[in-house]
């Protein structure tokens, strides 16, 4: 829960060898996945036709972050979807995070298929706000995930989000959002950004 700049090396593997690449992020970190059950609050949610099975959530070593979140879903059955939850305040006290100075939510993604995929990220707030953003394309490879408050979208049955008192962010899988229904997403470094 600070401020961190984290340097990614990242190689490029080009017809001559490899060139290494340094790229910096400056931004607070607010669930870097040091404890087994998050720092507030973290796990898998199952809906629809899914059974508990579907989903899964565990925090494993990482050699570029020192720990993911390592998330299975699967959602090939008709009317399946699934996903994980990550709590930013201690909800046993009311704590909400005041992402008010921010404009963007942020976090480092791969998966362990070819096929990029595709999932929803949700953030909700006290007033019962829920907005969400489809993200797109996610493979093997980690990719730095940049989402602007302003693009996120409320539900038709949900107020907007209130950014000075969020509750919760989730991702969520659906059945037939995209050509693979069933996968590991990794996810590192959850936070914001101005």
């Amino acid at each position: 829960m600070k401020k961190v700049s984290l340097v990614l090396a990242l190689g490029l593997l080009l017809a001559t060898g490899v060139l290494f690449a340094s790229v910096s992020f400056n931004y607070y970190v607010i669930e870097p996945f040091s404890s087994p059950f998050g720092h507030f609050g973290l796990g898998p949610w199952t809906g629809g036709t899914s059974a508990a099975t579907d989903a899964n959530a565990t925090i494993v070593p990482s050699s570029i972050f020192g720990n993911k979140w390592d998330i299975y879903f699967n959602v090939e059955k008709d009317g399946s979807y699934n996903g994980t939850y990550v709590l930013f305040g201690n909800q046993n006290i009311n704590q909400t995070f005041d992402a008010s100075a921010y404009s963007y939510y942020v976090f480092f993604a791969k998966s362990d298929s070819a096929t990029p995929i595709t999932f929803k990220v949700e953030l909700k707030s006290t007033n019962n706000g829920v907005e969400y953003f489809y993200v797109h394309g996610i493979g093997k490879y980690w990719t730095f995930v940049q989402i602007p408050f302003k693009d996120f979208t409320n539900y038709s049955w949900s107020k907007e989000t209130n950014f000075s008192e969020l509750t919760q962010g989730t991702f969520v899988f659906e059945h037939n959002l995209d050509v693979l229904n069933t996968a590991h997403l990794y996810v590192a470094d959850i936070g914001f950004m101005k």
